[in-house]
């Protein structure tokens, strides 16, 4: 499996990516506006150039413990932008191959693995957007904005 130049990011000392291709930017936390009777893992949504954007914290999503701080970057998905909330930005790399996902993940993290590549000694796991963010209604992000 091929790969192009990937966004490494830390979550509690586990390195991640995402195809560069899919961000769209890369901010420090902005300010996050809750919206109600939505899953623990969302922290909200926040204005980026007119276009409200839900916030996923992936420590949440993958069973780690929540942090207030760190980064977000917002990924294209194939129901438009979402932020993921990280703790740091480790670099960008351009991995030779991809290897495949091992198959003794479940859940919603296998879900959402693309698959693992070496950087250096290090393993880097790829993340797919589409499966590690979050669809939220046309009418709650209006509602919200209001």
């Amino acid at each position: 499996m091929s790969a192009g130049k990937q966004v490494v990011f830390d979550l509690d000392g586990t390195l991640y990516s995402v195809d560069i291709e899919r961000v769209e930017r890369i901010l420090t936390a902005p300010k996050l506006t809750p919206l109600p009777s939505q899953p623990e893992d969302v922290l909200g949504i926040f204005d980026l150039a007119g276009r409200m954007t839900p916030v996923v914290s992936l420590r949440h999503r993958f069973g780690l413990r929540s942090l207030e701080d760190g980064y977000v970057i917002v990924v294209r998905t194939n129901v438009g932008p979402c932020g993921w909330q990280v703790d740091r930005l480790d670099g960008i790399e351009e991995p030779e191959a991809l290897e495949a996902c091992p198959p003794f993940l479940a859940g919603r993290v296998h879900q959402a693995v693309q698959g693992v590549f070496r950087a250096g000694k290090r393993l880097v796991t790829v993340l797919e957007p589409d499966d590690c963010s979050v669809e939220l209604a046309e009418e709650e992000l209006v509602a919200a904005a209001a």
